[in-house]
């Protein structure tokens, strides 16, 4: 399991995971019917008034409460077209902010304001966004469903993407769901349309070290397909592809060194929104790797 530093999004501990996890399943539970997962139509039920405006770049989603009463504001502005995948994710984690105790009390009260919620950019800093954030992703890809899907699912983007479209969520979501739940080893880097926003690695690559990467468009080879991906002007459903070392995209692992692994890394556009690279392996993690972490661990090998 990856520590909660392994990442510049940060885990939530595994108790507090669970907990978020059953509390999703119970609001599926009582507000979903059949399979059907629509934010909107919970929304409805919990007697919550919802507004799509033009908010311009404040923010994705923001929960308020007046007089007892919650709203949901939801910007069009940053696309969070009704019924769209990102609106749905949006809506969600403003669920999130509703139905975890502490946050939904922590409003009435006054004891703390309400705060624009956002993606993409940036980790959120708050532990109350990242805890959103897990009630989201646990509200539209429940375990059971998820473990069902991802079963099925090969390694790489083109199976994040068909896991996007089953759940009818973004790509970025499906592809921190599929790196959490290791269904298949890699790390996945956002970038901005300015730069690097963050990153997330699966538990084996942070096990073995495979933590820190590349930061900066300018620090990386120039025939890389993320770089192809933001130069190319391509269409957002495109997927660049290339072999790479692991030595141009983690810096401290050098050319001659035997961590210096063959990767496939796929870049693909998000619009605005900028770019998502997943580096992924094209052999399993060689023994000398296992061997070299394992003596660092202080283990016998």
């Amino acid at each position: 399991m990856a520590s909660s530093s392994s990442n510049s999004r940060q885990r939530l501990s595994e108790y507090r995971e669970r907990e978020l996890a059953e509390l999703a399943e119970g609001v599926i539970e009582i507000h979903c019917v059949g399979t059907s997962i629509d934010p909107e139509a919970i929304i409805r039920k919990k007697n919550i008034d919802l507004f799509y405006d033009h908010y311009e770049d404040a923010f994705d989603g923001m929960l308020e409460v007046e007089d007892g009463c919650f709203f949901i504001h939801c910007n069009l502005d940053r696309e969070n077209i009704p019924g769209s995948r990102r609106a749905r994710f949006t809506l969600a984690h403003e669920l999130g902010h509703y139905f975890i105790d502490e946050h939904r009390n922590n409003l009435l009260s006054g004891e703390v304001r309400p705060h624009p919620s956002g993606t993409d950019e940036r980790a959120p800093d708050l532990l109350v966004e990242r805890e959103a954030d897990f009630f989201a992703s646990r509200l539209l890809m429940p375990e059971s469903r998820f473990r069902s899907a991802s079963r099925r699912a090969g390694a790489g983007l083109v199976s994040i993407k068909d896991i996007s479209a089953k759940f009818d969520v973004s790509l970025t979501c499906a592809a921190i769901r599929c790196l959490s739940a290791e269904v298949f080893p890699s790390v996945l880097i956002k970038w901005s349309q300015g730069g690097f926003c963050w990153k997330w690695c699966s538990p084996s690559f942070w096990q073995f070290g495979y933590r820190r990467t590349v930061q900066a468009f300018d620090a990386l080879p120039r025939q890389c397909a993320t770089l192809e991906c933001r130069d190319g002007g391509a269409a957002p459903d495109t997927v660049f592809e290339r072999t790479i070392t692991a030595a141009y995209m983690f810096p401290g692992i050098y050319e001659r060194s035997f961590r210096n692994i063959p990767l496939r890394e796929e870049a693909i556009s998000l619009g605005r929104f900028g770019y998502l690279t997943l580096l992924t392996l094209r052999e399993p993690f060689p023994k000398e790797v296992i061997a070299a972490r394992t003596r660092e661990l202080g283990f016998d090998e």
